[in-house]
């Protein structure tokens, strides 16, 4: 959050953590233990709509806004998409589920017509494999105020109510000339990188100030498990249809499939199922099937 919103920039990190995010706050059913001691035990991560149906969102949260911005209520929604050309834009889809966190607000955060009482909302897309020329960086989309005609102007409360956050990731080996630290590398080490679970945990102490607890420890060893399926079999899957195909398709497709599975699996919570295609390729082809990913 201080890295990507504008209102807690100028907060430090532990009372973020400390005063900011609410104690009722919910990651869908996850565990999650910050450096501080202190556990998010979870809201509701799914919205239902009578046409729409029901969305499942990867990470959902609230925190209390500082004081200069209200300090309302607002809620944060955290995606992790493998896939950068969906077939659609991100930062739509980004929108779109800024807007269904907000109308699944009625009757719970504001009721009738008090819409003043509606919740900001945080959508951020953590890109964990975008081209080279998009490699190690942030986005922001908002709403702004443009006056046209006149000089009438409202309080920017009233209407920035969706923050959409695109952040894509890289690595140290990234060509691109822009500085690999903060919350990229952060997320980096921590979602993709193919360090081992030892030097991960040397880098969130060393460079990160996050002490290592025990849980911490186990939650930094399951994400190697992940990162390094997404590496090694993407590779694999990606030369193996290449070959069969007589690189038809090739390796950027094959890993572009895996990574199409590995985020429709984490989507639906399936962790098991993630480090399992490391080592069943027919388990991996039933679940392509079962996604119809082609």
């Amino acid at each position: 959050m201080k890295s990507v919103a504008k209102e807690f920039a100028n907060i430090e990190i532990e009372d973020i953590a400390s005063k900011y995010i609410e104690q009722d706050a919910s990651i869908d059913k996850l565990i999650v233990d910050y450096p501080i001691g202190r556990v998010i035990t979870g809201i509701n991560s799914e919205s239902n709509h009578s046409v729409d149906g029901k969305r499942t969102f990867d990470v959902v949260f609230s925190t209390r806004l500082p004081e200069e911005y209200s300090g309302k209520k607002s809620i944060v929604d955290v995606e992790a998409q493998n896939d950068f050309y969906p077939g659609y834009e991100i930062v739509t889809r980004g929108m779109y589920y800024g807007a269904r966190l907000i109308s699944g607000q009625y009757e719970k955060e504001f009721f009738a017509d008090n819409y003043d009482n509606i919740k900001k909302v945080y959508s951020i897309w953590i890109c964990t494999n975008p081209p080279e020329k998009y490699c190690n960086s942030i986005n922001i989309y908002e709403t702004k105020e443009q006056a046209v005609l006149g000089n009438m102007h409202i309080q920017q409360e009233a209407y920035d109510k969706i923050s959409v956050i695109k952040i894509c990731l890289g690595g140290e080996n990234c060509k691109k000339e822009i500085e690999y630290e903060g919350i990229v590398k952060l997320l980096d080490v921590l979602l993709v990188s193919n360090k081992s679970p030892d030097e991960k945990k040397l880098i969130l102490e060393n460079e990160f100030g996050i002490p290592i607890t025990k849980m911490l420890e186990s939650e930094v060893e399951k994400m190697c498990n992940v990162s390094d399926t997404i590496y090694s079999h993407g590779r694999e899957e990606g030369m193996r249809i290449g070959r069969e195909d007589g690189m038809r398709i090739g390796r950027e497709d094959g890993i572009s499939m895996l990574s199409q599975l590995i985020n429709c699996l984490n989507k639906d919570m399936r962790m098991d199922e993630i480090l399992l295609v490391a080592n069943d390729q027919k388990k991996m082809k039933e679940l392509m099937e079962e996604y119809g990913i082609k």
